[in-house]
């Protein structure tokens, strides 16, 4: 079977005679063969069941080639073509299903595409081939965060795959997020990998999936490689995978295996319930792609309505009271709750921030994404992604002009989201700082649950205020508390609060 050519069959009879030997008469002589047939036997007017030869399911030329290499050196080469006829009558009914492993909500798991198409050999006409599939991946079924939390994710490049050689690949270990597994009753179940890679500039596309089927590492092995891109709806986060020029060849079934694990491929629904999914396949035989529905179920490890639990905390250092110092911030978030979409934390009286004579980010520039370097005062850092060991992300912290007519300043929360070699993009979140009362300050800012439309499954915000002089301890060694009014996607709304280390690590701010 020929890689690169339609993985067409390729068959060398080699050796064949010139000379006969041991014949009682004529003793050993020179012979010539004028002519050779070969007949593969199909069913029409055989006896032999199965059939062993099939005609093509694509209605265009099929063309054989023959190479005759005689024994002087000479060559020579023929073709015959033929067209097939009737393409619609070809049997195409293919499905597609999707599997959890196992099915529980919020928890990375072995996530299973399967791809059929029905082969019945002792059929009048098997089914045609697949040629093109486009996948439409059940919602919330997304990358994660945590794909890369054990920091060893990498992308295979171009060269590395070699998309149009049949040499083995060369992708490095960093880059492989699944496996694969093709069925053919031409060469029987061809395994492999699949492999990341970031998209082509400009494209559009979030990702790029590179998929090596091979029957063995041999150089010379059946190795078929396909390529997947996938594309991402920016509101509603759903994945569209889409795989073109299969071999046209029967294949009874490819299946897709997205890794689990600390650092799993894949994301899974947050809530349990029937998540459905579709696949638009094409076959050779076929110009109308036919759809294939399934459902892909949640079961396990459902989280109960209303499961939102944030906690917030603080601390300083140095603990040296009206001594500056850098304060941080963290709010938690346990994994599988219902996602953060807006807080408001209430800080004590008694911490001072110098904002006279800092740089201030102006709202156009904000909107720019373009804050000077001069109105850093912190870094932030957040831990997202369904996994034990959550992805980990950086960004910083800037003093910004009042967003609101109420508010005293503002600050501007910028953190890029880059999973491994995949920049998908950057969370930004604008806050508002204004003045109590009783001369105690509360931040108030939404937070964004997904970014590019796909869902950040944040378990850690931590914000860090470390400019030098900017904050100070307050006298105050008691008293002090820090708290926090939050809301979910699903509108539950929590408080939660903290003893702050001595002495407090809040934010006073004196106006310039």
């Amino acid at each position: 079977v020929q890689a690169g050519r339609g993985y067409s069959f390729s068959v060398a009879v080699d050796d064949l005679p010139n000379q006969a030997t041991g014949l009682p008469i004529y003793g050993t002589s020179n012979i010539k063969i004028l002519s050779m047939d070969m007949t593969l036997w199909g069913r029409v007017g055989q006896t032999l069941t199965p059939g062993f030869y099939f005609n093509p399911a694509e209605c265009i030329t099929a063309t054989t080639n023959a190479a005759i290499v005689a024994y002087d050196g000479s060559t020579s080469n023929a073709s015959n073509s033929y067209t097939p006829t009737n393409c619609a009558g070809a049997p195409f009914s293919p499905t597609v299903s999707f599997t959890p492993n196992p099915s529980a909500a919020s928890t990375p798991t072995a996530f299973t595409i399967d791809v059929g198409q029905p082969y019945n050999p002792t059929a009048a006409k098997i089914g045609g081939p697949i040629k093109k599939t486009v996948l439409v991946l059940p919602q919330g079924v997304q990358l994660t965060g945590a794909t890369n939390s054990d920091g060893n994710l990498v992308g295979c490049s171009d060269a590395q795959f070699g998309y149009s050689s049949s040499a083995p690949d060369t992708c490095p270990a960093g880059s492989k997020v699944g496996t694969v597994i093709m069925d053919s009753p031409l060469v029987g179940q061809v395994p492999g990998n699949v492999y990341l890679s970031p998209p082509v500039a400009g494209s559009g596309n979030l990702i790029r999936l590179f998929v090596v089927a091979q029957q063995s590492s041999a150089v010379d092995a059946l190795r078929i490689k396909l390529l997947t891109t996938v594309d991402v709806d920016p509101t509603t986060g759903i994945l569209t995978n889409t795989l073109d020029n299969l071999p046209a060849q029967p294949v009874t079934d490819f299946k897709f295996q997205f890794r689990a694990g600390t650092a799993p491929g894949t994301r899974q629904p947050r809530t349990c319930g029937t998540y459905p999914g579709s696949a638009a396949l094409t076959g050779y035989s076929t110009a109308t792609p036919v759809v294939s529905n399934a459902n892909y179920v949640v079961g396990t490890n459902c989280p109960a309505a209303g499961s939102f639990h944030p906690t917030i905390a603080m601390t300083d250092s140095p603990q040296t009271a009206g001594a500056a110092t850098t304060g941080t911030t963290t709010i938690d978030l346990p994994i599988g709750d219902e996602p953060l979409t807006h807080v408001k934390v209430s800080l004590p009286p008694g911490l001072l921030a110098n904002i006279a004579g800092i740089t201030r980010c102006t709202a156009s520039q904000v909107s720019a994404d373009s804050c000077p370097a001069a109105s850093q005062v912190g870094t932030v850092k957040s831990l997202a992604g369904q996994s034990s060991v959550p992805g980990q992300f950086s960004g910083a912290v800037y003093l910004t002009d009042a967003p609101t007519s109420g508010s005293l300043v503002g600050i501007y929360v910028r953190v890029p989201v880059v999973v491994g070699p995949i920049v998908v993009d950057t969370l930004k979140i604008q806050g508002a700082i204004n003045l109590r009362p009783d001369y105690g300050i509360d931040v108030v800012s939404d937070i964004p649950d997904q970014v590019r439309g796909l869902q950040l499954d944040q378990q850690e915000l931590q914000l860090v205020f470390d400019k030098s002089g900017f904050l100070v301890n307050p006298p105050v060694c008691s008293g002090n508390t820090i708290s926090g009014d939050f809301s979910s996607k699903q509108g539950t709304a929590k408080t939660a609060s903290s003893t702050v280390s001595w002495p407090a690590a809040v934010v006073w701010l004196r106006p310039q």
